[in-house]
């Protein structure tokens, strides 16, 4: 935000406080709100023509994000104007904006959060603002920081709910005596409210002040309350007290996972996640001979499940009794689980109750046996979580990419398949009920992809009525709703894998279309048809290893021996799924033609400065990498660097679109600095290869420095600097850092390095997904953090030795990986960590004392929304400036 701007809304809200000024200030907050909606609306007229309407579907979000921002300033003065305290009309439109995945509202709101704060008492405000911004993006432990200063009455009538979740995910005892303090205010909470509170301190074990919750809620009429709270509130009653479940004499209990939730958010919606529960028990009621009981009509849905048991598949030997035990998969520490109950563990693992914890390990007497599972939020394995599944193991997965994931961690795993391939032993055989004549089923896709069929019909397995459903009633949905299809559909066309596998099981054709071919869920799942022989292995193997253990524990058999023979089951599976991951993966070289690249650069090259003074030995090697769109941040950074050096510095630049006007007046900026512009404008990066998934906020320049190790054959280590960074010290000290022999040093990023290999490979298709993350787990192992790569020291001399500008580039082409990714790639685990002073990211963390701020995310200082420590990127600049000037327009 600029200082006329800030200064501007300064005026309006001292205008909106006096009651001569209010009306007048309100109108045009609104009129600037309402000429904006106006231009949005085809044939509207604007008023004195202030916006002109939108011809482009580009120009259309571009008016409407601009709406929605006005509509925000527009609350915030109506709410002053109203009476309301700032506190509370910052924080309403704050939340207004961050409900936006635009870049642009964030950035309106940070800026609103922050410049609040320059306001006189507005500091409290500001910290309300940042935390609701935090609070969004997860990082609740900061938000908490700026909340912690702040009085229990203020949080509690303000933010109650981003204060307890702050509080609890500091998990310090202190913050949560804080949580609880908070939480016992209700005066001023509304319904859903309480509800949300309530859930969250179940979560956390806090069964006393969730009681306290539901008796206030009790002693209201909560008619504001949505189907979902309302569900969620019996969910929470049920569980505040624990009750014994009675098992009849000689009754083993097995877990039947379930989705119910104190959380409102993750009570299943989707008859997906019932399918598989309904193909587990399907396995179950194999055995004819056992008698299953259970509350909520469990006992009675089984028996008719073994009557509907294809007979091939029945097995009557194995007799006994079952008690089954409904288990909430997210939650089942408050479920009421007897001792020594054994459960069949599989699907997603799993969702984090109010994004706060992962409620796994399981409840402790729970025997878990892995089969078809799947690790999604990889938050969810901690080290107790990784133990766990050692002990347990070992683990049949679902997919693929769960089963190379495990095996990076050290946890023995092996490929099961999809437990919903075995639902069929529940339904006829497709040529039984289908005769003919039927449509063609969308599941959860557009109708363009019905692909000119006539007869079409479309289906959701997202649906309210799915919600808050018993186990029961959920599992009949499930069975409904298969036998649907398989009877009425000639075909289907589906992303959905808990559609697309289940159908195939039943016979009926199925064109399953994902919307990121290369999603962790489907390694080893696609190309399946009805009668193929890798589904029958899939589902034979299935069942087997399932009904091998599950006749044991009906036996009653002590839990060593039942886990000795699930050892002994999987031992070869293990072994394969070892070979597999073990496998050596073949250099790609790259098809840039590397030494024309560096020919072409190095003939273009300018050099600037005093470069005959350069004591090699000495000096200090520098390099960016930008593009004339950054012309002026890589000056002033160049700036900050300069005036906070110790010793000689020399500056190397792979640019793009640098005319020579612009090197000029760089190198007359800083007589005294040796530089040397490398063009890079002729070298592309995408003669082969899936496209580079390069994110939007970042340009093709910074692919450059890759090839760095060649372009400067006679430079031993540099230093690379994002242009988006101030240096604040002596970046010579960082240029000195001890590598250990490593070839780089970089600061962690906030994410782990498989996380980033998950999301590298949505881009690509299966196969080269999966290669991509089996090869990186068995170079890398598991449990690193990835790295920026917005600063880093290089050494030259070490990367020339491993070859790295020609391997890596092919690596990255073959897998359309980005400059950072690539350089990933390459260190992993195996290099220097730097300070966090060195490379200190807002938008990440906060950090003390920084010795470079890296705005690695937008707002940047040089916009005008107010941004972290923007005064101190600007007193740089307004120094360049008033020696310099400013750059020549267009580079």
């Amino acid at each position: 935000m600029t200082s006329k701007r800030s200064a501007a809304i300064r005026r309006l809200l001292a205008d909106l406080r006096r009651p001569e000024t209010r009306g007048d200030a309100l109108r045009r907050v609104r009129r600037r709100a309402v000429s904006t909606v106006r231009g949005l609306v085809p044939g509207a007229q604007p008023r004195g023509a202030t916006v002109a309407q939108p011809t482009t579907p580009a120009q259309a979000r571009e008016a409407a994000d601009l709406a929605r921002r006005h509509g925000a300033e527009a609350a915030l003065a109506e709410a002053i104007a109203r009476g309301a305290d700032l506190e509370r009309a910052v924080c309403r439109s704050v939340a207004e904006l961050a409900e936006s995945r635009d870049w642009g509202d964030w950035n309106a709101a940070w800026s609103l959060a922050a410049g609040v704060g320059r306001l006189p008492g507005g500091a409290p405000a500001s910290a309300l603002g940042n935390a609701i911004l935090l609070h969004r993006r997860r990082q609740f432990a900061r938000a908490w920081d700026r909340l912690r200063d702040i009085d229990d009455d203020t949080l509690a009538r303000y933010l109650p709910v981003e204060a307890v979740d702050g509080a609890l995910a500091s998990a310090s005892p202190e913050a949560r005596q804080r949580a609880l303090a908070i939480g016992g205010l209700t005066g001023g909470m509304d319904a859903p409210v309480l509800v949300d509170l309530a859930g969250r301190f179940l979560a956390f074990g806090e069964r006393q002040r969730a009681a306290d919750l539901i008796r206030e809620l009790h002693r209201r009429s909560p008619g504001d309350l949505d189907d979902r709270r309302r569900h969620a509130w019996a969910v929470i009653e049920r569980r505040l007290e624990p009750r014994a479940v009675a098992l009849p004499a000689g009754s083993v209990p097995v877990g039947i996972l379930t989705y119910q939730t104190p959380d409102h958010a993750l009570t299943s919606g989707n008859v997906g996640d019932y399918i598989q529960t309904l193909a587990m028990i399907g396995n179950l009621a194999r055995f004819g001979g056992v008698a299953y009981a259970g509350d909520e009509g469990l006992g009675t849905l089984m028996a008719d499940l073994q009557a509907r048991v294809r007979p091939d598949l029945r097995l009557p030997d194995v007799t006994g009794s079952v008690q089954l035990v409904p288990v909430d998969r997210d939650f089942s520490s408050m479920s009421d689980v007897p001792e020594g109950t054994w459960m069949f563990a599989f699907g997603w693992h799993m969702h984090p109750l109010f994004d706060l914890r992962y409620d796994f390990p399981y409840h402790a007497n729970i025997r878990p046996l892995f089969v078809s599972f799947h690790v999604n939020r990889l938050d969810m394995l901690t080290d107790e979580a990784m133990a766990y599944l050692r002990r347990h193991g070992p683990v049949g997965c679902r997919d693929w990419n769960t089963v190379f994931l495990l095996l990076s961690a050290g946890i023995d795993a092996f490929f099961s398949g999809c437990l919903t391939t075995t639902v069929d032993a529940l339904f006829p055989a497709r040529d039984a009920v289908y005769r003919g004549g039927g449509a063609t089923g969308l599941i959860d896709v557009p109708p363009r992809r019905a692909g000119g069929a006539r007869n079409v019909r479309t289906f959701s397995h997202q649906a309210e009525a799915y919600r808050g459903l018993p186990v029961t009633g959920g599992l009949r949905a499930a069975s409904d709703t298969l036998a649907g299809y398989q009877r009425d559909l000639a075909r289907a066309v589906t992303g959905r894998l808990h559609a697309y596998l289940p159908l195939t099981s039943l016979g009926v054709p199925v064109e399953f279309t994902p919307g990121s071919p290369g999603d962790v869920r489907f390694a080893g799942l696609v190309g399946l048809h009805p009668g193929d022989p890798a589904l029958e292995a899939m589902r034979g193997g299935i069942r087997d290893l399932v009904a091998a253990a599950l006749a044991k524990v009906v036996a009653g058999a002590p839990e060593d021996e039942v886990y000795g023979l699930w050892r002994d089951l999987t031992r070869d599976r293990v072994a394969e799924a070892r070979a597999r991951f073990a496998a050596p993966a073949a250099d790609t070289l790259t098809t840039v033609d590397v030494d024309a690249a560096v020919a072409s650069s190095l003939a273009g090259s300018r050099r600037f400065g005093p470069h005959e003074a350069v004591d090699p030995g000495a000096v200090t090697d520098i390099v960016l990498a930008f593009d004339q769109n950054l012309t002026l941040p890589a000056a002033v950074l160049v700036e900050s660097m300069v005036a906070n050096a110790s010793g000689p510095l020399r500056l190397w630049i792979l640019g793009r679109g640098l005319g020579h006007a612009y090197e000029a007046w760089l190198g007359a900026a800083f007589p005294s600095l040796p530089m040397t512009f490398l063009p890079c404008d002729g070298i592309t990066y995408e003669a082969a290869g899936p496209r580079r998934r390069i994110p939007k906020r970042i340009t093709v320049s910074t692919m450059d420095r890759l090839l760095l190790p060649v372009l400067l054959p006679d430079v031993r280590r540099v230093v690379y600097v994002d242009t988006d960074t101030l240096v604040l010290d002596d970046i010579c000290r960082l240029a000195a850092i001890d590598l250990g022999g490593r070839p780089l040093a970089a600061c962690d990023s906030n994410v782990s390095e498989a996380s980033e290999w998950q999301r590298a490979g949505l881009r690509l298709d299966e196969p080269a997904a999966t290669e991509l993350r089996r090869r990186m787990g068995a170079e890398h192992g598991y449990g690193h953090a990835a790295l920026n790569a917005g600063v880093l020291v290089m050494d030259l001399d070490r990367m020339r030795r491993d070859d790295f500008t020609r391997r890596y580039l092919g690596l990255g082409e073959r897998f359309g990986l980005h400059d950072q990714d690539t350089m990933l790639a390459y260190v992993g685990p195996d290099r220097a960590v730097i300070d966090p002073r060195w490379n200190a990211m807002p938008v990440i963390r906060d950090v003390a004392d920084p010795r470079l701020i890296h705005w690695a995310s937008f707002p940047k200082p040089w916009d005008p929304p107010i941004s972290h420590a923007q005064d101190r990127w600007r007193e740089h600049a307004a120094r360049l400036r008033d020696r310099a000037g400013t750059p020549p327009a267009g580079g």
